[in-house]
Parts: structure tokens; sequence; C-alpha cells
């Protein structure tokens, strides 16, 4: 192994992907906005989660909650392997077309890739920082959780890098099989969260057991760790066997490219291939809605003619899944955290208000991959652009907000709860989401020599919808803790929608003028 050659494999990935982040100015401001962005919130995060160690006694439920996010981070890692190894279209022409051998390549890709996520994670310091300060933990103890999170964040690469192989060299139906059983089993203890099976994470050695009973242990304290340390060492040595073992196969002819050079290209190639693949799947959906060309609402034809993009892109089928996993996910909550459904309210406004600020950005996105380069035909048609506008943002904010009010209505009228406080924030965050996501994405493709990646457009828009939201969270979390009486409830239904609609109508305006100056 040529540790020269591996050096100066990584400092040319980096370079490509440093490269590409500082063509794009948009980029550099957006990486920025991002960072300072989540400020905010991570401050109020980490007082919240000081605030619940310092009252909670009993840690096992802290352990099981933490060891579940740990499993599914392993899991969407392992879920990955199922497209095989994938590299960037310059690594696949030039770097395994080269005398190169796999492992010197897995070694600077696993590190180049560690480097690019730096970069989006880099909040996530700034967060462990906060809490080792509001916590005073000790220097140990905090260097201690910082191994346990590396070596932890080792293992899911080396994991993710191995299954990919096997998966490019061995494409049949066992291979699959023997995938999706690992995911099983990381996610079978979760049945214990939404039942009554005795079974749960805190009684398995599992990885992620292992690195959330070191955390809790540290933060309360305790000092028995040496066999949780070692569990999480062995699981680490044993991903590495794996990742050596994988890396003496030759799996360069086996691999897929993907069509972009580094997670801050600005090109739309993967997503309109993502888009074109979709179109394929549902575009018989469309045909049950027909356009009439001879409609005497111009607004209603567009809204129409939405619909129907949206039916054959298949996003609608999207919105109804994820919005059915929201609601599986607010009842487990519940079901594990009390023995009633008092939690409910709170976890079906918080899972509701996550889900309701990535579906605006999910449409709008799909739209720009799919026809946001038809804005000619409109431009140059004589019609009243603002009639287009209303219609994208009417089409996308009944798609967004239907679903989930008839969620929260059902999930209410099954377990006795007060739809308010989720009604109020579904209904704002589609208005508000929609308008922010689309302006954003207006004045971006306006601005057609300043490139950014789709990722970043789509932080930025919600952290911006995030800001424009903050006295609807008020609101909501007033009426969540002081419990408002009927009458009051419904001024608040009132107030939410007339503020929403304000800032709809302000942003629909602003998307209006910057849709004249774009570039045919």
């Amino acid at each position: 192994m040529r540790i020269h050659v591996i050096l100066n494999l990584y400092i040319f990935k980096v370079k490509m992907l440093l490269g590409t982040l500082k063509a794009s100015k948009a980029s550099i401001a957006l990486l920025i906005f991002y960072t300072f962005g989540l400020l905010p919130g991570l401050f109020g995060l980490s007082l919240t989660l000081s605030n619940a160690v310092r009252e909670t006694v009993d840690i096992n439920p802290c352990i099981e909650q933490l060891s579940s996010i740990a499993s599914l981070l392993m899991v969407f890692a392992i879920s990955l392997a199922l497209r095989g190894y994938t590299v960037f279209e310059y690594e696949q022409n030039i770097i395994l077309t080269s005398p190169i051998k796999p492992r010197e390549y897995l070694i600077a890709d696993t590190f180049s890739n560690l480097t690019s996520l730096s970069i989006f994670a880099n909040p996530l310091v700034i967060f462990y920082l906060m809490i080792v300060y509001l916590l005073k933990l000790s220097i140990s103890s905090a260097l201690l959780i910082l191994l346990s999170v590396l070596l932890f964040t080792f293992t899911l690469l080396f994991l993710k890098v191995s299954f990919s192989i096997v998966k490019s060299l061995y494409r049949g139906v066992l291979t699959n099989i023997f995938i999706l059983a690992t995911i099983f089993l990381l996610l079978f203890p979760s049945a214990g969260l939404i039942s009554d099976l005795p079974i749960g994470y805190t009684l398995l050695p599992y990885p992620s057991t292992f690195l959330a009973k070191i955390i809790v242990g540290l933060v309360y304290g305790l000092d028995n760790l040496i066999i949780d340390l070692t569990g999480l060492s062995f699981y680490f040595l044993l991903s590495l066997l794996f990742f050596l073992s994988a890396s003496m196969k030759n799996f360069f002819p086996s691999v897929s490219s993907i069509p972009f050079i580094s997670p801050f290209d600005t090109s739309m190639r993967m997503q309109n291939l993502q888009m074109e693949r979709s179109i394929r799947v549902f575009s018989r959906m469309g045909v049950i809605s027909i356009l009439n060309p001879e409609s005497r609402s111009i607004l209603v034809f567009l809204m129409k003619k939405e619909f129907i993009r949206v039916l054959r892109e298949g996003s609608l089928f999207t919105i109804i899944l994820l919005y059915l996993l929201a609601s599986l996910i607010a009842t487990s909550i519940s079901g594990s955290l009390s023995q009633n459904q008092q939690i409910l309210p709170y976890s079906l406004t918080f899972i509701v208000g996550v889900y309701s600020l990535t579906i605006p950005l999910m449409l709008v996105s799909n739209w720009r991959a799919s026809d946001s380069g038809n804005l000619w035909i409109q431009l140059t048609s004589g019609m009243d652009i603002y009639v287009m506008v209303k219609a994208l943002l009417y089409t996308f904010i009944s798609l967004s907000s239907t679903i989930p009010v008839v969620v929260v209505a059902v999930l209410s009228m099954i377990y006795k709860v007060n739809p308010i406080a989720p009604l109020i924030l579904t209904i704002s965050t589609s208005m508000i989401g929609c308008s922010v996501n689309l302006y954003v994405m207006i004045g971006l493709i306006k601005l057609k020599g300043i490139g950014a990646p789709s990722l970043l457009i789509g932080l930025v828009s919600m952290l911006l919808s995030i800001l424009l939201l903050t006295p609807v969270y008020i609101l909501v979390m007033l009426e969540l803790n002081l419990g408002f009486g009927d009458a009051k409830s419904w001024l608040s239904i009132v107030v939410v929608v007339a503020y929403s609609i304000l800032i709809t109508k302000i942003l629909s305006k602003e998307i209006g003028k910057n849709i004249y100056n774009i570039e045919l």
C-alpha cells in the first residue's frame, strides 16, 4: 500500500470538493447562512437537553431513545448500499482507469468523505461544545464522548462501503436479503417502543447501544463503562476487518457513476435523471385527470395542470407515504413515553411541524427539476404572470396542507385530543413554507450565473421558513402548555391564517417580479 498515492488522491478529491464550492459564490453564502442560521435553534436545544438531564432520574429511557436514533443512522448508511458502490463521474473516467489499487482508493475516499461531511456537520461541533459547557463535563469525559462518536462514525462508513462493494460484486437476490436482514435486525428492538414486547436496545449488544450507554454514562458521571467501550471498539475493529476484506476485491468494473463531481456541484443532471425515472413509473396516473383547453378560468386550468404534473412525478404518493409514517411515529412516541395519550398532542405537533417543512421543499424542488424549464411558455404567452404564480402556490399549498389536516383530524378523533395546535402549525407552515421555497428557487433561477447545490438551497429555504414561522411556533407552544379555550383557540387560528396570508401575498408579489427578470 503506497501512502504517497493515498495522500495525493485524497488531496485531489478534496480540491475537487472545495473547487466546486469556491466556484459558486452562492454556495459559500448559503453555507455561511446555514451554519449561523442553526445557531439559535442549537442553543435552545442544548438548554432543553441540559435541563432534561438535570431533571431525569431514570437513565434507561435516555439510553433506549439514543440507541434507537443511532440505529436509525446505521440503517440509513446500510440502506445506501442497496444501490451498490457509486463514484463521481470524473472518478470513473480518470481515477478508476489509472494503476491504483482498490484499497488505496477506498482509504482516500473514506477520508475525503469525512472531510465533506465535516463541512455540513460543523454546527454539530458547536452543539457538542455547548452541551459540554452547560453540563460542565470534565475534559476527559468530553474527549471520551468525542472518541466514541468518532469510532461509531468510522464504523458506519466502513459498513456502508463494505456492503456497497458486496452489492456491486454480487447483485443477486441473496445479497439483497443479507442487507435487508441486517436492517431488520437493527430495527427490530424498536418494536418495544410501540408495543408491549419485552425487547429493547438496552437488552442487546448493538454498537448503537454501546454508544448510547457511553454517552449517557459519561453525562451522568458513571464509572463502569469499560464493557461498553470494549464493545464499541470490538464493532469498530470488526467493521474495519470487513472493510479491509472488501478492499481486496477489484470492484472498479462494477461501480456505477453519478453525473456530478461533488456534493457542491450545482448541476441539475442527477435530479433530472431521478425525475425521469419517477415519471416513467407514475406517468399513467396523470390519465385520470384531463385538461380542458377551453376552460373559462386560466387559474383553474393552470392549477389542474400542476396537479397532473404532481401525479405524474409521484410526488403526491410520496406525501401520503410520509404523513402515514409521521402519524405512526407520533403515536409510537406517545405510546413509549406514557401510558395515556397526554403526550400525543406534543409528539403529533412536533412530527407534523417537521414534515410540513420538508413537503414544500420537495414540491418546489421537483417543480424546478421537471417544469421550470417551461417558464418561457408562460412568459411569452402574454398572460398575467401573477396568475401563474397563484396557480403554483395554490396547488403546492393545497397538496401540502390537505393530507396532514386529514391525518391530524383522524388521529384527534381516535385518541380524543385537541387538534388545534397541530392544525395551526400545518396550515401556516404549508402557506409560508411553499411561498418561501418558491421565492428562493425563483430568485436563484433568475441569477443564472450564480449556481448553488439543491441541498444548500433547501436548507436555506427551511431556515428562512422557520424564521418567518417563529410567531406561529410561540402561539403553538402557548396553546399546548396553557390550553386556550374554544374561543381563544379559534381566534388563534384566525390570527395565524391572517399572518400566513399576509406573508404569502408579499412573497407572491416578489416571485412575480423575479420571474419577469428570468433570462429565457
